[in-house]
């Protein structure tokens, strides 16, 4: 379930005065401290007259109220009382002084001849008619300190000079200005992903609970600011996700759809905070605050909450949804859209899954539809993979136009960043939708037995596999498909689908996290998909239609309990987990050291009599290592300093994939060029291990009976790092006469294996 990753609380209207009551103020201390929300922010009317000893309660109780829910950050906002006498008379920027020491200046933290001493500064600069000391700016916090709330909010003063009592209006040049702002923010691709927040005082709309006599029918003529429908606008067009007020004690909610030719149809919730201490509150349901809470899946909630001076109301107290999944694809994928300057009707994914220690994918982006004025001549790719598995043969698909080519920037061993080329096959919005293709394997993605799957998950408490499709842009539907090898035990494992989403905020279009798979479940949308799973043969399919962007579909299948048959007995399992651990101490006895190494010679000289070869071949045995889930050289026919350092997953690499398959590997890259070995310059941790030529690896495997299952202890390597080592003959025999060989020099492995266990 998705988790809150920022909680907002909005509070206004305090109206601090002699008259004020404790009890109100001592409910509200109470409500904070329990919800302990990250941001405060208080949206104006902190005193009832823009007096000094005013400001200075409204400032103290301030005070109190971040020690009591200790918010990371307190945004205030000044309103028409504390700009104006009773709301509606103000002597210019005179009446601004006191709300300008303490909530601009920290009046709290200077000495009486300090206030006096500012006061009558700022009284000088507000008699100079190009004094600007008072001018409300527009606050911008984009939370560069807490990047994982991924808020941005917007605080506008729609308090102005020229207006008239309690009216309000945001100056051109203050929406010039966060237009402006807003503008540079959104250069930055991630920055397209924060929750957007606007914060005024007066009302950008009218509330529809508003009590209706003629004092309350007065009063609203100087509810809403003149140029609200602009300011509503002009936020809907550039994708604010919600608007927050007060002015009227009288709380509100409600949602503006405005229609845009290039942008379809957006909605923006707006939200009015009642009274919060007010001695008498406009609205009969009581004393009022709002709780944002901003979900780590980007949906977002709004409790508009009541409370009187011994109670908080339950009644009256109602949730809105401010964005929910819906809203959430919408705005992604216009941002994704815009971004990419295309989007696509369909991306398919055929995943096959093979015995051979790896999965072809192929991808196909159907129908895309050119959304910018310019040509397309690039589309940015990437694709990640997680250790154990790993990238390998990355190219474009058949049926791609052939002008079209993949170019890399980077290219490792689990990443690969580069583009698309449409260099020689530009489009445009006129040329019509396009498609492309490309494919990679993926090595180490490959069909496990049920024994394999505990081979391979060793001690990481998983019970499933999956294969995954990411919306990773503007797209209208997902079509996900795992094909199994012909001869798969289909009937062995169960399938279910589920959703997973990657922690907001994205930090761009190109968030790897998105490849990483870096995901948490998210139920609801799992519960949308469910449904859409259906399957023919060895093939089973996923449909996603109306994809959310940032959002992970995964087909996943589960095998079904194991046979008791297949499960070793406790002697012999234990008795090779003994000598694994002894083999895996053996770099530190060197007498055992001695002894394994003359085993181990003894075997060289068996191997190279039966192949025929004068050479002296390297020769490595590998235990795994349940404690670090990974394949470990435990001794050699070399010195102890001289064991490679290099440690396999199960399935990763040569030596992962003969473990994996208790299966034999003859490996020379020219001759097996499907990519099972990493090169030593692969390595992400910098290890620098020695290059065979030829490589043949063999399972050890150790058999304690007849009706005992076999148990794999590890791998025996056998290299030779010579160009022209005698080795490479094996692969001159015909493909019989390389098995049957394989086979005899895996008998002469398992024979001197069986003497290292009792060392």
């Amino acid at each position: 379930m998705p988790k809150v990753r920022v909680r907002i609380a909005q509070i206004s209207d305090l109206h601090i005065n002699r008259n004020n009551d404790n009890n109100v103020i001592g409910m509200l201390k109470t409500i904070l401290a329990k919800v302990r929300p990250q941001v405060l922010i208080i949206s104006g009317d902190l005193a009832n007259q823009p007096l000094p000893w005013q400001m200075k309660k409204a400032a103290e109780l301030v005070d109190e109220l971040k020690a009591c829910c200790q918010p990371l950050r307190v945004l205030v906002m000044p309103g028409n009382h504390d700009y104006k006498f009773w709301g509606n008379v103000g002597l210019r920027r005179f009446t601004r002084i006191p709300f300008e020491i303490y909530f601009r200046r920290n009046g709290l933290a200077l000495s009486p001849q300090q206030r006096l001493g500012l006061a009558f500064r700022l009284a000088l600069n507000s008699i100079y008619w190009k004094g600007q000391d008072m001018r409300e700016p527009l606050i911008v916090d984009l939370f560069p300190d807490e990047p994982n709330f991924g808020l941005a909010l917007f605080a506008i003063n729609s308090n102005t000079l020229t207006e008239m009592m309690a009216a309000g209006m945001v100056e051109p040049q203050d929406l010039q200005e966060l237009f402006r702002r807003f503008d540079d923010m959104e250069r930055s691709p991630a920055s397209r992903f924060l929750y957007k927040i606007a914060i005024v005082h007066h009302h950008p709309a009218p509330i529809a609970d508003a009590p209706y006599d003629s004092i309350s029918r007065i009063q609203d003529s100087f509810m809403v600011f003149y140029n609200a429908g602009l300011f509503v606008r002009e936020l809907s067009r550039r994708g604010f996700n919600l608007v927050l007020h007060g002015h009227k004690h009288v709380a509100g909610f409600l949602r503006i759809a405005c229609e845009f030719k290039d942008q379809g149809r957006t909605v923006l919730p707006i939200a009015a905070a009642g009274s919060a201490a007010h001695p008498h509150p406009d609205d009969s349901r009581g004393h009022h605050l709002n709780i944002i809470d901003i979900f780590d899946d980007d949906t977002s909630r709004l409790e508009s909450r009541f409370f009187a001076p011994d109670v908080e109301s339950t009644d009256a107290t109602y949730p809105y949804e401010l964005s929910t999944l819906d809203d959430i694809r919408r705005r992604r994928y216009d941002i994704f859209k815009r971004v990419q300057k295309y989007s696509t009707r369909e991306v398919r994914k055929t995943v096959s899954v093979t015995n051979e220690g790896y999965s072809t994918v192929e991808i196909e982006c159907l129908g895309n539809r050119v959304f910018a004025s310019e040509e397309i001549k690039k589309i940015p790719l990437s694709l990640t993979a997680k250790r154990p598995t790993y990238l390998r043969g990355i190219k474009i698909g058949p049926g791609t136009p052939p002008l079209v080519d993949i170019k890399a920037e980077r290219e490792e061993l689990y990443h690969f960043k580069g583009e698309i080329d449409l260099t020689r096959w530009p489009r445009t919005v006129a040329d019509g939708p396009f498609d492309f293709r490309y494919s990679y394997r993926l090595m180490n993605g490959h069909a496990l037995t049920a024994e394999e799957f505990a081979r391979h998950y060793s001690g990481q408490n998983l019970d499933s596999e999956f294969a995954s499709i990411t919306c990773d842009g503007a797209c209208d539907l997902l079509t996900l498909t795992v094909e199994f090898p012909p001869k798969y035990n289909m009937d062995s494992v169960d399938f279910d689908a589920c959703a997973e989403y990657v922690l907001a905020p994205l930090r761009g279009t190109d968030d790897d996290r998105l490849d990483q798979g870096d995901s948490r479940d998210h139920s609801a949308e799992t519960n949308r998909i469910r449904g859409n799973i259906r399957h023919d043969a060895n093939r089973w399919h996923l449909t996603c239609p109306e994809p959310v962007p940032g959002i992970i579909y995964k087909l996943v299948w589960k095998f079904r309990a194991t046979s008791p048959s297949l499960v070793p007995s406790l002697e012999a399992t234990q008795k090779c987990a003994v000598a694994k651990q002894r083999l895996l101490e053996l770099k530190s006895a060197v007498n055992r050291w001695n002894v394994a190494r003359s085993i181990l010679d003894s075997l060289t000289r068996a191997l190279a009599t039966y192949v025929e070869i004068t050479e002296s071949l390297n020769i490595g045995v590998m235990v795994f290592n349940e404690s670090s889930n990974r394949l470990q050289t435990v001794c050699s026919n070399t010195d102890p300093e001289r064991v490679p350092a290099g440690e396999f997953a199960s399935g990763e690499g040569c030596a992962g994939f003969v473990f994996e398959k208790t299966r034999s590997l003859l490996y020379h890259p020219a001759r097996h060029p499907m990519g099972y070995f990493i090169q030593p310059e692969e390595w992400p941790d910098g290890q620098r291990m020695e290059e065979a030529v030829v490589l043949a690896s063999f399972p050890w495997i150790y058999s304690a009976g007849e009706t005992q299952p076999l148990l794999v202890l590890g791998v025996v390597n056998v290299w030779s790092l010579k160009r022209d080592t005698e080795l490479l003959r094996l692969f001159d025999l015909p493909e019989d006469a390389c098995v049957k060989a394989m086979e005899a020099m895996h008998d002469l492995v398992n024979l001197a294996c069986g003497k290292l266990l009792i060392l």
